[in-house]
């Protein structure tokens, strides 16, 4: 069997996790990353969290306030029809704020739960837009909701009575040649998530309040040189300004001397007793995470 193959069949845990694991101690570089997704769903902890090149930094001179994360949250999703949260794809943590998030904005009218990983082609053995209330969330519902705090989020939000929502780009949409350059290739799946998510979710109920779980840089609000990401589309094809929530870039590695500048910067600087938001520079919310949120 594949590498691909045992990463793709969400059931067999192990054996990925110790495949991609071997694959990348002997420098396969596509595998540390594939490894460190399959650490996060074994409860790896330092495999899952290896040191990676920081994306953020804070000046030394940059005066630094924050507020406790999720009061901060609701308080500016009052006015906000759509909250976008990423996360990185090897933190299990990140996954477990995004519960908390749900739980927080339900009782203010959040009543749709949208994420990347969500499967919700017809064709599939799953589709999660199926599943209600009391409904098993099984593997085949998703990737990265094969890891267990990913799946307990979605189950706690079924049970919240959100609705669940898929909008990932499908094997239909994916019309761009394989030898394309990788700009075309990013543009593609970006403007597909905008379309996919205004069509299952806003155009059936332009009223809906949602919220939206993302990896990486598809929280981005405006085009970066050559790409526009997911945020930023939908915020043109829709009208609708989000609330976007960064939180993939700040969480304290298992070694704290692998942290990110500015995780560290914050660590450092306001000791924070539980997870805060520090600095919204374009209207995003900035999150940092304090060393107890590894326990």
């Amino acid at each position: 069997m594949s590498d691909d193959a045992l990463f793709n069949w969400g059931h067999l845990y192990l054996p990925a996790y110790l495949s991609q694991k071997a694959a990348a101690v002997s420098g396969d570089f596509q595998a540390v990353d594939l490894f460190s997704q399959q650490a996060a769903m074994v409860g790896d902890e330092e495999g899952a969290t290896s040191p990676r090149p920081p994306r953020t930094t804070i000046p030394d001179e940059l005066e630094l306030t924050a507020s406790p994360a999720i009061a901060t949250i609701v308080e500016r999703a009052r006015d906000a029809q759509v909250v976008i949260l990423n996360e990185a794809h090897n933190i299990s943590g990140h996954r477990a704020f995004a519960e908390q998030v749900l739980r927080a904005l339900r009782p203010h009218g959040f009543s749709v739960f949208a994420a990347e990983t969500f499967n919700w082609e017809r064709n599939w053995d799953a589709a999660v837009q199926d599943l209600r209330r009391g409904a098993p969330f099984l593997h085949q519902h998703g990737t990265y909701s094969r890891d267990p705090v990913y799946a307990e989020a979605a189950r706690a939000a079924l049970e919240l009575g959100y609705r669940l929502a898929g909008y990932e780009i499908t094997r239909a949409q994916s019309v761009v040649a394989d030898d394309a350059p990788w700009q075309e290739k990013i543009n593609e799946r970006e403007e597909a998530q905008a379309r996919n998510l205004i069509a299952n979710v806003l155009e059936p109920d332009p009223a809906a309040r949602v919220v939206v779980l993302c990896g990486l840089n598809h929280v981005t609000e405006a085009p970066i040189d050559e790409l526009e990401w997911f945020a930023s589309r939908l915020k043109r094809l829709s009208g609708i300004d989000p609330l976007t929530i960064e939180q993939s870039a700040n969480w304290p590695a298992f070694d704290p001397a692998n942290d990110a500048a500015a995780t560290r910067a914050v660590l450092e600087r306001l000791a924070p007793s539980e997870p805060v938001a520090v600095f919204e520079p374009t209207g995003s919310i900035c999150l940092f995470f304090t060393p107890a949120s590894l326990q």
